[in-house]
């Protein structure tokens, strides 16, 4: 809509330059104000031209971003087919030991295609191109003198939120559908907190019944959003994150993705 506003305020503009040059001229006014008046509906007209061309490199990019974005979602699915048929039982262990190293593969590269869509989405040259013709169309305010007004109450900031997610995925991302916004002994296992819209902080829960719950399956619990700094060993009974070190995840679409492992400790 601001775009059609853009092109009908450049076409107007133009309309109404067209007789100003007629009554300079006749006026007889200086020539430099003779000479702006001519080239003005031709500078109007050039505008217009510019706002259409604009437009429609916007909406072609548009396009391209949504067929690139659409194609590798469906290889994120085709891949993640591949994961599951592979990871079907195998009577050799030969075949068992092709089947993981291949299973490594795959994961590898839905990691790869997440990344890719998080640069996909959204897409920053397209609001650069929007928010410059939505910008030219502005109007100039006009500078008035400074009026003393009342300064607005300052509120407070919002409280930070935290949720709680489970098991993560193999792949290294959790469920937005499993998150909880209150604690579930037996259930929760890490601790998120958001640091912005799309983006949050996690780590093991310092909770006795979490650390227990993630250290029953540690391959799957820990493994794929955690790195360790010593290694597992039966006997551990606490796992911790010392401060700085939790890990990073951007939500996307239904999954936070983890772009950054926590660092643990395995402690008696």
């Amino acid at each position: 809509m601001k775009k059609e506003i853009t092109a009908t305020s450049a076409m107007l503009l133009c309309a109404l330059a067209a007789p100003a040059q007629s009554n300079v001229k006749s006026n007889g006014s200086d020539d430099v104000m003779q000479l702006a008046a001519y080239f003005l509906p031709y500078l109007c007209l050039l505008l217009v031209v510019i706002l259409f061309v604009r437009i429609y490199l916007i909406q072609k990019l548009q396009r391209l971003q949504d067929e690139s974005y659409q194609k590798l979602k469906d290889r994120i699915k085709d891949v993640d087919w591949k994961v599951t048929s592979l990871g079907q039982p195998n009577e050799s262990s030969f075949g068992n030991f092709d089947n993981n190293a291949a299973i490594k593969h795959l994961k590898n590269q839905i990691a790869d295609i997440y990344v890719q869509l998080r640069a996909l989405k959204p897409s920053p040259i397209s609001q650069q191109i929007e928010g410059s013709v939505i910008i030219s169309s502005e109007p100039q305010s006009v500078t008035s003198a400074p009026v003393n007004q009342p300064q607005p109450h300052q509120e407070a900031p919002p409280a930070e939120e935290v949720f709680y997610l489970s098991t993560p995925n193999s792949e290294g991302s959790f469920n937005v559908s499993s998150a909880q916004p209150n604690y579930r002994p037996g259930a929760s296992i890490y601790w998120f907190k958001k640091t912005a819209p799309n983006k949050a902080i996690f780590k093991i829960d310092e909770r006795e019944a979490s650390i227990k719950l993630a250290l029953q399956y540690s391959d799957r619990n820990i493994d794929p959003v955690c790195d360790s700094a010593n290694a597992y060993h039966m006997s551990a009974k606490k796992v911790r994150t010392p401060l700085g070190n939790e890990g990073i995840a951007e939500l996307l679409d239904d999954k936070w993705i983890v772009t950054k492992k926590a660092k643990i400790y395995y402690e008696q």
